[in-house]
């Protein structure tokens, strides 16, 4: 379990995630401000969890939401098919990849 505390202007937004989950929160700095070098400005979303932060315009939400559900049901293919013995390699096709890019294979 761990807290995220984002702090603009003097305004704090606090969130609870717990362990494996995301987080979300709409951010109301008073002014631009940046986290990073990441511009943030009154309005955009920050979506994280323990591995990092990604700040959002809400006009992104919809796209950024949907591209999430198509890599998570890849991920859940990839994984039963690990789980059912398929090597990673094969999968991915790295041993194509290789012939491809590099002229050899691996």
């Amino acid at each position: 379990m761990g807290w995220m505390a984002l702090v603009f202007g003097g305004v704090t937004s606090q969130v609870n995630w717990g362990s494996g989950h995301v987080c979300w929160e709409r951010l109301y700095p008073r002014s631009r401000s940046s986290i990073g070098g990441a511009p943030v400005t009154p309005g955009m979303w920050a979506i994280g969890d323990a591995d990092g932060v990604v700040f959002l315009e809400s006009s992104d939400l919809e796209a950024v939401s949907e591209q999430a559900e198509r890599s998570l049901e890849r991920e859940s293919v990839l994984f039963d098919a690990m789980n059912e013995g398929e090597p990673l390699g094969d999968l991915l096709g790295i041993e194509a990849f290789f012939v491809a890019e590099r002229g050899y294979a691996i």
